[in-house]
C-alpha cells in the first residue's frame, strides 16, 4: 500500500516538474493580433494587386479594340469617300456650284439645293457620328478629310443654318465633327483652313472636277 502511494506520488511529481516550465508564461495577445492584422493586410494587398492587374489588363484589351474598331472605320469610310459613287457625287456638285460666266460660285438657293449637297452632308454626319461615338478620331477625320471638309462646309453653311431653323439638330453630327477638326487644325496647322474664302471654294470645286476626271480616264479600259 505504501509502495503504490509513493508510487502515485512520484507520478505526479513528475507531472508537476513538466509542467514548471509552462507556469508563469502569458500570451501577448496584442502581438497576436498585431501579427493577424498584418497577415490580413498583406493578403488583402495581394488580392488588391492582382485586381488592378486584371482591370488594367482589360482596359488595354478595350483600348486595343477601340483602336482596332476605329481603324476599320476610318478605312471603310475613306473607301467610300474615293469610291466610284462617291467621287461622282463630288464632281457633280462642283459642276452645280461653280458659275463658269463669272468665275465664282453661284448663289446658293438653300429651298432648291443640289441634291448632291444633300449627300455630302450625310456623308460628314455620318463621320460626326462615329467621331461622336469615339469611333472615329478627329484627328483622322482632319488627316484625311479636311481638304473636302473646310472648303465643302463653308459652302453649305447657309444650306445648314437653315434647316437648323426648323429642326435644330439638323446635321448636328456634321456640325460637330468639324468643331472637333477645327480644333485639331488650330492644333496641327495654326488654323490656316479654317475660314475659306470663295476663291478658295472655287478653287476647291475646281479640283474636284479636274481629278475626279483624271481618276474616271485612268479607270478606263
Amino acid at each position: 500500500m505504501k509502495f503504490t502511494r509513493r508510487a502515485t506520488f512520484a507520478a505526479n511529481a513528475l507531472r508537476h516538474k513538466r509542467r514548471l516550465p509552462f507556469r508563469g508564461v502569458r500570451v501577448n495577445w496584442d502581438a497576436v493580433t498585431a501579427i493577424s492584422t498584418a497577415a490580413s493586410l498583406a493578403v488583402s494587398l495581394v488580392v488588391l494587386y492582382v485586381a488592378v492587374r486584371a482591370l488594367r489588363y482589360t482596359a488595354n484589351q478595350i483600348d486595343d479594340f477601340r483602336r482596332e474598331s476605329q481603324t476599320q472605320h476610318f478605312i471603310e469610310r475613306a473607301q467610300q469617300f474615293n469610291s466610284p459613287e462617291f467621287r461622282a457625287t463630288r464632281r457633280a456638285l462642283a459642276d452645280e456650284r461653280l458659275n463658269r460666266t463669272k468665275d465664282g460660285l453661284k448663289k446658293l438657293d438653300v429651298d432648291d439645293a443640289p441634291v448632291e449637297m444633300f449627300d455630302e452632308l450625310d456623308f460628314c454626319n455620318g463621320l460626326g457620328i462615329l467621331a461622336r461615338h469615339g469611333e472615329l478620331s478627329a484627328y483622322d477625320a482632319w488627316g484625311e478629310f479636311s481638304f473636302w471638309l473646310f472648303p465643302f462646309y463653308a459652302d453649305a453653311e447657309p444650306l445648314i443654318k437653315a434647316d437648323q431653323k426648323d429642326a435644330p439638330a439638323s446635321w448636328s453630327n456634321c456640325v460637330g465633327l468639324m468643331e472637333q477638326v477645327k480644333m485639331v487644325d488650330q492644333e496641327e496647322d495654326a488654323g490656316k483652313q479654317l475660314d475659306p474664302k470663295e476663291e478658295d471654294i472655287v478653287s476647291f470645286y475646281d479640283s474636284e472636277i479636274e481629278e475626279n476626271k483624271s481618276r474616271s480616264a485612268v479607270a478606263k479600259p
